[in-house]
């Protein structure tokens, strides 16, 4: 098995690109000058939201009893908000697999949209209402 390489984090400052920790500094001055690299923006997902988001999950699934877990919930969303693609079975049949939602699969702008969705798919769909599940989104403690 190949060994993988670790990934250095750099943060641009307006000027130019520097390392974002001493531990990226270290693995950058182990590279010859003048090493070239090809750089690729990160982009974070907020931890806070996808806690938020789980949380309502769990308050719903307690309060209703309408799926047996939140992730069944959570697959049920993304279902009625389309992100799923159709797959076939060797033999032909029809198979719906939702997408995931996960980190590297949505970026935070992404994210942003189907948690807007979600929360409109639940209230059309099942007339609950992710405000009154969640009351106060950012001052109670999750």
């Amino acid at each position: 098995m190949a060994k993988e390489t670790p990934s250095i984090e750099l943060a641009f400052d307006g000027r130019g690109l520097f390392p974002l920790t001493a531990a990226d500094a270290e693995l950058l001055d182990a590279y010859p000058k003048k090493a070239e690299f090809r750089a690729v923006e990160m982009k974070r997902r907020s931890n806070a939201q996808l806690k938020l988001y789980w949380v309502g999950l769990g308050r719903i699934v307690e309060a209703t009893d309408m799926w047996p877990t939140k992730e069944h919930l959570h697959r049920a969303i993304l279902l009625a908000c389309g992100y799923f693609k159709t797959t076939y079975t060797l033999s032909g049949d029809p198979r719906i697999e939702v997408d995931s939602a996960s980190f590297a699969s949505m970026n935070q702008h992404e994210f942003n949209l189907y948690f807007k969705k979600a929360r409109a798919a639940l209230l059309i769909e099942t007339g609950i209402d992710w405000d009154e599940v969640m009351p106060a989104l950012m001052g109670e403690p999750v």
